[in-house]
């Protein structure tokens, strides 16, 4: 869960404020899932065909070569060059620089800053998520970590953390962002799903018993109770007003200023709020291979191209294993 500042929000505990917050969550919900949903199950047929046991094979086909008593073989080539890139990754150990950039930036600043970051990815253990989001980047097209931030046991004072994230089908970002670090994106959300008990447990209350008030909005039950669970969400708002900054000149130049808000939500419910500090959602895309044809954006890594040459191997393989047994 994502710490940081509590907000002096005056609407925090308006009932009326959090319905709209809700109606806004569910819209940019439903926007996400329709705009990216092509692209989703494209990127979910990679990631299985190199990691699914029997993937490499069509479900009918395999049923019936099984059926029949004939081989089925999986000559995997295409895992060895994603093993070869990440081990190429992992020996140039991604790491964040500062760089002095100006007459007016100062080294020593900027070592110092370096140390910080350093040791941030030192206790966070950071080539973790900048591996695990790579490897992902090259299996599916697009992997993320994250940033976090936890109070220090001792000291009254918070630690910033670099974190993987294991599913990256289980983030949802604002579609409507064209940069590819997702920097001007304006929603976000990372759900998670618990059992009743669990949910209970965690938040000391029953979970919500239905949607009922959301249906005016299109919003569809299964997104919120997937297969009996219930489903809670890391929701990310950035709200970006006009911010006018005077020049040397006397002209005025315009600006933005962005606020990131923080949600943790239900269906239903608002469980907890914070502003989050930076202009910027605290969760990073590591993007492969970024195409847009006709305005449609498609993301992929080494496997798709690889799908139809792997197949082939497969199949041609298989036939001449058994036409050796047929020969015996």
């Amino acid at each position: 869960m994502t710490e940081a500042q509590s907000t002096d929000d005056p609407k925090a505990n308006d009932p009326l404020a959090d319905e709209a917050i809700l109606r806004r969550a569910h819209q940019q919900w439903k926007l996400i899932v329709q705009a990216e949903s092509e692209l989703r199950a494209r990127m979910l047929a990679d990631y299985k065909f190199i990691d699914e046991d029997g993937a490499q094979w069509d479900t009918q086909a395999r049923a019936d070569r099984q059926a029949d008593g004939r081989p089925c073989l999986s000559i995997d080539r295409t895992s060895g060059p994603i093993r070869q890139t990440l081990n190429q990754i992992r020996q140039a150990r991604p790491a964040v620089h500062v760089h002095p950039v100006d007459n007016g930036a100062d080294p020593a600043k900027a070592e110092v800053r370096q140390g910080v970051i350093r040791r941030i990815e030192t206790d966070s253990m950071a080539d973790v998520a900048y591996l695990t989001a790579a490897e992902h980047q090259l299996k599916m097209g697009r992997g993320y970590w994250r940033l976090l931030t936890e109070w220090d046991e001792t000291q009254p004072y918070q630690h910033i953390r670099i974190a993987p994230i294991d599913n990256p089908s289980n983030v949802y970002y604002d579609p409507r962002c064209r940069k590819p670090d997702y920097s001007a994106g304006r929603c976000a959300f990372l759900p998670e799903d618990l059992d009743p008990e669990d949910y209970t447990e965690r938040f000391g209350a029953e979970p919500p018993a239905s949607l009922d008030q959301f249906r005016a909005s299109g919003d569809a039950a299964p997104d919120w109770f997937p297969r009996g669970k219930v489903r809670i969400a890391e929701y990310f708002h950035v709200t970006v007003t006009a911010q006018p900054t005077p020049r040397p000149d006397g002209s005025v130049s315009r600006g933005e200023r962005r606020k990131v808000m923080w949600y943790l939500i239900t269906a239903s419910e608002i469980l907890d709020r914070r502003e989050i500090p930076g202009p910027y959602i605290p969760v990073v895309p590591v993007i492969g291979e970024r195409t847009n044809i006709d305005g449609v954006i498609d993301l992929k890594g080494i496997v798709r191209r690889a799908k139809g040459p792997q197949v082939m191997i497969n199949v041609h393989r298989s036939s001449e294993v058994e036409l050796m047994s047929l020969a015996t």
